[in-house]
């Protein structure tokens, strides 16, 4: 469900492989998946602090409009801000 992932499994699995053996060849092919979903997965891994981040910076906006109507840039960019964050809520339940 995740955006990149399957693009980066279909490229990961199409790298050539040397190898004339079917079994040998299937074998390459997995190690290499396995490989590239390794790193794919420590550059995931960004969400729980992304998600933080966009979180704190809604409830900075929240908390000035308590204290004054926000300009049409702050609206705007607070309401980004959220749907990002249910964007990012959405890959981090799919990973």
């Amino acid at each position: 469900q995740h955006k990149g992932f399957l693009p980066l499994v279909q490229q990961a699995w199409l790298v050539p492989t040397a190898n004339a053996d079917p079994a040998k060849n299937l074998t390459t092919k997995l190690k290499n998946l396995i490989r590239v979903l390794k790193i794919w997965k420590t550059n995931i891994s960004y969400l729980k602090s992304f998600i933080q981040r966009v979180k704190s910076l809604i409830y900075l906006l929240e908390t000035l409009e308590l204290c004054r109507d926000l300009s049409i840039e702050e609206w705007n960019f607070r309401n980004i801000l959220c749907g990002k964050l249910v964007s990012l809520l959405k890959m981090q339940k799919a990973y």
